[in-house]
Order: C-alpha cells, then structure tokens, then sequence
C-alpha cells in the first residue's frame, strides 16, 4: 500500500515499522488494518524485535490475536524455550480478558505460564 509516496513498512529511525508501533501502543484496529494492507506482521528491527514479541511484552493480547491469526512469529525463545507462535497462543488461552488488567498484574501472570 502506498499513501503519498510511502509504504505500509516504512521505517522510522529506531527501524521499527508502523505495524511494530501499532503493537507497542495497544492500537489492534490499527494493527489489523497494517495487515489488511500488506504490513509485514514477522517486520524484524535491528535487534530482533517482531511486531509480535513487542505485542507480548507489552501485554497486548488484542494484537497478539491479530498477529497470530495472520502468522505472526515472535521471538524464538522467550525466557522458556516455547515455540514461536505457541507462547502467543498460550497467553491468549490462558487469559483472553488479560488487556484489562493492570501493567504489574499482566507480567505477573505472563511470568507464571513460563
């Protein structure tokens, strides 16, 4: 998708894409309309990080749903050894509601299912 001479997957200065920021500021209507469009959902930075892992960290489980729908991979071992896709899943099993909580409640409970 192009707008006035960009692209989905631009890149800013910190080599993030828009899809990488969507992710990191809780925005999943617009995620899912980065997709829509032909963002890049396995988008790496220089250092590693996936629109998907950014979405773990984060607690943000309305992206990670968007993401692991469309095959989004996180980091191939986050702290446990998980498969990349299976800790997304499993965080979304576990606690579907997880968005509502608080910051420190959301890493607690990330931190017990690994």
């Amino acid at each position: 998708m192009k707008v006035a001479g960009a692209t989905v997957d631009k890149r800013d200065n910190m080599d993030r894409t828009a899809l990488h920021l969507a992710c990191q500021f809780r925005q999943a209507e617009l995620a899912s309309f980065l997709v829509g469009a032909g963002a890049a959902v396995n988008a790496e930075t220089s250092t590693g990080a996936t629109p998907l892992g950014i979405s773990i960290m984060a607690g943000n489980l309305a992206c990670v749903k968007v993401l692991v729908e469309e095959g989004g991979a996180g980091p191939s071992d986050f702290g446990s050894g998980l498969p990349r896709v299976g800790l997304s899943r499993l965080l979304f099993t576990a606690n579907p509601d997880i968005h509502e909580q608080e910051p420190e409640v959301r890493q607690v409970q990330a931190r017990a299912l690994l």
